[in-house]
């Protein structure tokens, strides 16, 4: 079965010269197929989706980086939506690996 979730993360904090203490308020649309294999694979599915809507933008100086905070906050808001035990036991054992 396939979810959307429609999130609104707190902010992306552009570090960038010209956006110098700016932050920008990130809606994004996070899109969940439950049936898309494993835990892991829907939960990295779910991390690259939010990866991708907390870019810098193109022309900032950070254009190939995102903002991780606010990539945390969209799959942690994602995950609260679903309620799924399983998705939740794999979001903590990736922070586990990579605390």
């Amino acid at each position: 079965m396939k979810y959307t979730c429609i999130i609104a993360a707190g902010a992306l904090a552009l570090a960038g010269a010209t956006h110098a203490g700016t932050e920008t308020n990130i809606e994004a649309v996070i899109e969940v197929d439950r049936t898309a294999g494993s835990s892991a694979d829907i939960l990295r599915s779910i991390e690259q989706q939010a990866i991708k809507a907390c870019r810098y933008e193109q022309d900032s100086v950070l254009a190939n980086m995102y903002d991780e905070a606010c990539a945390r906050d969209l799959i942690e808001q994602t995950l609260a939506q679903l309620k799924s035990p399983s998705l939740d036991q794999a979001y903590r054992d990736t922070n586990r690996a990579t605390s």
